[in-house]
């Protein structure tokens, strides 16, 4: 576990696990893997073993990637499944979020992430096309072993996010992100068009955490895509007032 922030008496005492997922639905990414139907028998079981490993941080508050203005309809769904019917989505949210916070005898959940758009935002999808017609050699660079869905069907889920969530993983992660920056011409930086957009939303993320963590001991658990742990990581600990510790304390 890493050593708590020296922050003197301003620092609330809370801790934060960021437990990096593999979205159980597909998603608009450079890269997904299919871990096959999540609602299966044998599946089921590797989820309710991850959510047993989870519970013994001992959250005080779920956080989930979903987005902070849809709260009042995520938590209606929340309390749908805590009265037993509710029949759960293929959502890494409702699969293990819900199971996490219910296992815990929380009231609810918390939805912390933003989706908005800002002013002359490309998509993540056009800026890889102009990389693709205009730097192809860069294109090439990020696709690496290629782009797409590969499936991981058969691979066990713990170690799925074990992988996911290796130190290793997010610094490779975040120069693929640097490197987007770099898509461009001119003063005609497409890369930071969307990259610019992606800093706003972990920023966001941070700062729902953050109030989240102003609660004196909090214990925040957040499932979160694991690109975004690099970033979330880094702006916890520059903040100087929580402890981060290592979410594979939970998943030897």
């Amino acid at each position: 576990m890493d050593k708590p922030a020296e922050s003197g008496d301003s620092s609330p005492g809370s801790i934060i696990l960021i437990c990096g997922m593999i979205h159980f639905t597909s998603r608009l990414d450079w890269h997904m893997q299919d871990l096959g139907d999540v609602t299966d028998a044998s599946r089921a079981e590797e989820i309710h073993d991850l959510v047993d490993r989870l519970a013994n941080f001992q959250p005080t508050h779920v956080a989930v990637e979903h987005e902070h203005v849809d709260d009042d309809a995520l938590n209606a769904r929340y309390q749908e499944f805590l009265a037993g019917n509710l029949t759960l989505r293929s959502t890494e949210v409702e699969q293990v979020g819900f199971r996490l916070a219910g296992q815990a005898g929380h009231s609810r959940i918390y939805p912390i992430d933003w989706m908005g758009l800002l002013p002359g935002q490309r998509g993540y999808g056009e800026v890889l096309e102009w990389a693709k017609s205009h730097q192809p050699e860069l294109y090439r660079e990020l696709a690496g072993g290629g782009s797409g869905t590969t499936s991981a069907a058969a691979q066990p889920l713990v170690d799925l996010i074990r992988h996911a969530n290796q130190p290793d993983w997010d610094r490779q992660a975040q120069r693929n992100y640097l490197r987007l920056a770099q898509i461009g011409d001119g003063d005609d930086y497409v890369g930071l068009d969307w990259l610019t957009w992606w800093y706003r939303r972990n920023l966001t993320l941070y700062v729902n955490i953050a109030r989240l963590a102003e609660t004196p001991r909090a214990r925040i658990l957040v499932l979160i895509g694991a690109g975004h742990r690099f970033l979330l990581h880094q702006f916890l600990r520059d903040s100087g007032r929580y402890t981060v510790e290592d979410v594979g304390n939970y998943l030897a």
